[in-house]
């Protein structure tokens, strides 16, 4: 029976320390002078990275250059590192809105007149018509940069490969960019809300 009445009061202790860490960065994020915030639903990073470094992620409702695509696998032959890349097409705001109503997908909406329309989660639509994997080399000077969350703001690092390797074989979507040698030259992880 004596335990049952700890539990109440260690649950308090627990909310109100959560609280007080949150206040904390709250006025420290303030201080900072931090520009737009960031959703509530990025993933979180814990890196005590240098904003020396970081870029803050271009408009999300724009189209990004390259060629979007998921990285299957990354791997070293002869010398030289090769990654499997499935291609897919990334719509975003209207574009993507767009297509899901070509394609009678997403949260489907009928309107007064009778008309229907299909609208996408975040304004981001995804289509991966082809599960064909194309082996692509990568330049030796490669650029690779991830997505960094902090001070409530999502911004572009500038990243290792080792960092690529660690990123690659889920569901993340990564853009590419080519040499004039057919070699990627650049690859950026797309952030996702």
């Amino acid at each position: 029976m004596k335990h049952n009445i700890y539990w109440p009061a260690a649950l308090i202790v627990l909310l109100a320390g959560c609280n007080l860490d949150e206040n904390k960065a709250e006025k420290q994020t303030k201080s900072d002078n931090a520009p737009a915030q960031a959703p509530a639903s990025a993933p979180a990073n814990t890196d005590d990275t240098s904003t020396a470094n970081l870029t803050p992620l271009e408009d999300q409702y724009l189209p990004n250059p390259g060629q979007h695509c998921y990285i299957k696998r990354l791997y070293t032959k002869n010398d030289t590192v090769f990654i499997d890349a499935d291609y897919i097409q990334f719509y975003v705001g209207k574009a993507a809105d767009s297509v899901a109503t070509k394609r009678r997908d997403g949260e489907m909406t009928v309107h007064a007149d009778g008309d229907t329309t299909w609208s996408t989660l975040d304004d981001i639509y995804i289509l991966n018509e082809s599960k064909k994997l194309r082996t692509l080399p990568l330049a030796k000077d490669l650029q690779y940069s991830s997505i960094y969350v902090g001070n409530q703001q999502v911004y572009r690092k500038p990243s290792s490969l080792d960092d690529l390797k660690h990123a690659v074989g889920g569901d993340g979507i990564f853009i590419l960019a080519f040499n004039k040698n057919g070699e990627v030259s650049q690859v950026k992880q797309q952030y996702l809300p």
